[in-house]
């Protein structure tokens, strides 16, 4: 709905059901052992407001609302033997954009915040039901000379809270804080450093229960997030008129080396006969590769 000029207004609803028989047991030849008669529902739901001012370059503000839910439930077709999933998560965020041209340098700000609150539960103790709430606000300013010289610095700031039961039923939290850069520099070569986040999920810190007799899960209440260093160096190629007066060939290809601390893994270990997995913090994890992205166009295809 656009009930001005520059204002529009969306909303959405997708759902999305199912039903099916599923296995708790891989591996087994058995044709009934743990089968579950499974049902499924989940929906989503979102509101979003974009007002980009046909007079102001200052003011191109976008604001969202959304929902989301599951549920799942099972029932064991051998003895009737039920369990059942919900998980809800809502969300928002709002963002602006801001444009301010120069002769020579073009600037562009970007600033907003979002978040979520994330809600498990289960009568099955292996789920690792809880509460997750975080949000974060960040501003990023970039700027453009004579469009062959850009720069971007960026700060972001997050926040997050777990909350969850252990097998007696007490309740604990924590909660994190951080906040993570982000510097580029871009010619032909681009040259990005920054920072990330990743909060623990639900069901690494709060799963617990046993797999049979054999192994038991803990919950860990003393992880920290994982947080990431990235820096990138990319390639960016742009010709016209390679083969033919119309026709475009874009290409970009990227060098990407990633230390990330606090590495979240599942770890097991034996205490006596009794074996145990929990995911721990395992230390520092580095990750690199190489992306190639490259596109020709003709103008017809």
């Amino acid at each position: 709905y656009r009930p001005a000029p520059g204002h529009e207004i969306k909303a959405g609803w997708l759902r999305y059901g199912s039903g099916s028989t599923s296995s708790r047991s891989a591996g087994s030849s058995s044709p009934t052992l743990s089968v579950d008669d499974t049902d499924t529902d989940s929906y989503t739901a979102n509101l979003r407001y974009s007002f980009n001012s046909p007079t102001n370059p200052l003011i191109n503000l976008q604001a969202e609302l959304y929902r989301s839910a599951t549920t799942s439930d099972q029932s064991r077709v051998t003895d009737g033997d039920s369990r059942e999933y919900r998980v809800r998560t809502n969300g928002w965020a709002l963002k602006n954009r801001s444009n301010i041209a120069g002769d020579s340098w073009n600037h562009t700000l970007n600033y907003g915040g979002d978040g979520f609150d994330i809600k498990g539960r289960s009568d099955h103790e292996n789920f690792g039901s809880g509460d997750s709430k975080a949000f974060g606000v960040y501003g990023q300013w970039e700027a453009e000379y004579n469009q062959w010289l850009q720069l971007i610095g960026a700060l972001r700031y997050d926040r997050f809270k777990l909350r969850g039961q252990d097998t007696n039923q007490v309740t604990h939290s924590f909660t994190k804080d951080r906040v993570s850069p982000r510097l580029t520099l871009g010619i032909t070569t681009d040259m990005t450093y920054g920072d990330g986040l990743r909060a623990p999920s639900l069901a690494e810190a709060f799963r617990v229960g046993g797999h049979g007799s054999r192994l038991e899960y803990l919950p860990n209440f003393n992880l920290k997030p994982e947080s990431a260093s990235t820096v990138e160096i990319g390639v960016n190629l742009k010709h016209n008129a390679v083969f033919m007066p119309n026709d475009a060939l874009r290409t970009k290809l990227s060098f990407y080396h990633t230390r990330v601390r606090d590495y979240i893994d599942r770890e097991q270990f034996k205490v006596g006969k009794q074996s145990y997995s929990q995911y721990q913090n395992v230390g520092k994890v580095t990750l690199k590769g190489i992306e190639l992205d490259s596109s020709y166009d003709t103008g017809n295809f």
